[in-house]
């Protein structure tokens, strides 16, 4: 299954897993890459999160899919949204079933100790994936690179993309699509009115 092709750059580090994690539906077609537990089992394994021969239940596919619209809903929080406390449930029960901690790692370069990040503490199933998809957004917090990981304005589109504007200010996942449809939008609406 195809789904759409990114208009932009990718995000930086584990941020990249992330938003590849939110754009497994394709807003134009409706194709949703991670629908059936096989096709999770599948995306998981290509993104080393679980073993190939791993096997999803119907419950851990539906705590995935919720996983990806409550990324999604903080996504466009970024852009501008409404806030979504249900999605930031959903990232805290997601995180409480991973059983994260925080590890840290002394530097033999510089004896510099400092945090390498949440990793599961008894990593089973599904819920290791879901750690290192949620460790991947704690960091870009830590790091700044969060605020700039959004989700597009449109209603019909909502696709996941990194804002490599200076001022933040990007709206669309792609101006030449997303953008002018919405300007074309606000024309008609325009010249509505005036008659």
């Amino acid at each position: 299954m195809a789904l759409m092709t990114e208009p932009t750059p990718t995000a930086p580090d584990d941020l990249e897993l992330v938003r590849s994690f939110v754009n497994t539906v394709d807003p134009d077609t409706g194709a949703d890459a991670i629908d059936e537990p096989a096709k999770l089992a599948t995306f998981l394994a290509a993104h080393a999160l679980t073993a190939p021969d791993g096997r999803i239940s119907r419950i851990e596919l539906g705590r995935a899919l919720e996983l990806r619209e409550a990324l999604r809903a903080l996504a466009l929080m970024n852009n501008g949204g409404s806030a979504a406390p249900g999605a930031i449930d959903t990232l805290n029960d997601a995180a409480r079933r991973s059983h994260l901690t925080v590890h840290f790692r002394a530097s033999d370069a510089d004896l510099a100790v400092g945090p390498v990040g949440v990793e599961p503490e008894r990593p089973r199933g599904v819920d290791v994936a879901f750690a290192r998809i949620i460790g991947a957004v704690q960091r870009a917090m830590l790091e700044g690179h969060w605020w700039r990981f959004k989700a597009c304005r449109q209603d019909d589109c909502q696709w996941a993309f990194y804002d490599r504007s200076k001022n933040r200010s990007r709206s669309w996942c792609d101006m030449d699509v997303c953008g002018n449809r919405a300007k074309a939008r606000a024309f008609r609406t325009r010249h509505r009115a005036d008659r």
